[in-house]
């Protein structure tokens, strides 16, 4: 039985993200990929000037990055967030360049959402974000890959859609929480 999530998306689609913004919502931690994200970030902005970088979340590397990124005003540290959704619809892609990650609620969240993504190729992540289908899926630590991915998403406003599009059926189909209960453990309890 798989991990899900609640649909909770009618509560804010009627928020329109911002144009050409990118989200990461987590632990600011390096192992997160949090350099590697602002790294690319910054090379995609030679081509995307308007684009934003909108980073959610705490931890014990926030100090560390937000001054590795303080030249940038286009990278914006928000800190925690007790509303993850309404961060998530508030951006037009959702990014999570983890090193390591079991099968992320975060994800989960993004494609409930219908948000295009980008993750590492890496443990649960390809179960949520399957590559050139429902987002797009890149090399741990390589972040010329990021921004090459990044940059495909914000050229490209046709194909984040589809891939958006493409998230939120399979949220629908594998993993909305309510579903998964009436399928999968109620006929277990049940019998």
């Amino acid at each position: 039985v798989k991990n899900g999530a609640v649909d909770q998306r009618s509560e804010y689609v009627k928020i329109k993200p911002a144009k050409h913004s990118i989200c990461y919502v987590g632990r600011i931690i390096d192992y997160k990929g949090t350099r590697e994200l602002i790294d690319a970030f910054n090379s995609v902005l030679i081509k995307f000037p308007d684009a934003v970088l909108n980073l959610y979340g705490d931890g014990p590397d926030l100090p560390l990055f937000k001054h590795y990124a303080e030249s940038n005003p286009y990278i914006k540290f928000h800190g925690y967030t007790s509303d993850p959704l309404k961060a998530i619809a508030e951006n037009e892609i959702f990014v999570l360049p983890s090193y390591h990650e079991g099968l992320s609620l975060s994800l989960l969240d993004a494609a409930m959402m219908g948000k295009a993504i980008i993750a590492t190729n890496i443990d649960g992540n390809p179960e949520v974000v399957i590559d050139k289908k429902t987002g797009l899926l890149v090399p741990m630590k390589d972040e010329k890959s990021l921004a090459e991915a990044l940059e495909k998403l914000l050229k490209d406003e046709k194909l984040a859609k589809k891939y958006a599009e493409n998230a939120r059926k399979l949220y629908e189909k594998e993993f909305n929480f309510k579903e998964i209960v009436k399928t999968k453990l109620e006929p277990l309890y049940y019998g």
